[in-house]
């Protein structure tokens, strides 16, 4: 049970920080910092969809592995 609360706090460290940076990447943008997030934006998530994918099945193999 302790292993579960583990995961949940780090999938929503992992979250929170996820969102920082796409608030951070569009307040740059609004800056005039970083250009075009406006219409790069289906790319971001595209982008976190994959690391989130990776993420997990890095995760399952070292689950896996250790047992």
């Amino acid at each position: 049970m302790e292993q579960n609360s583990k995961k949940d706090s780090r999938s929503n460290l992992i979250g929170g920080i996820i969102l920082i940076g796409v608030g951070f990447i569009f307040l740059l943008s609004n800056l005039g910092i970083v250009p075009h997030v406006g219409t790069m934006w289906p790319l971001f998530l595209i982008i976190v969809g994959i690391a989130i994918i990776v993420g997990g099945s890095r995760r399952k193999k070292k689950d896996s592995g250790t047992s």
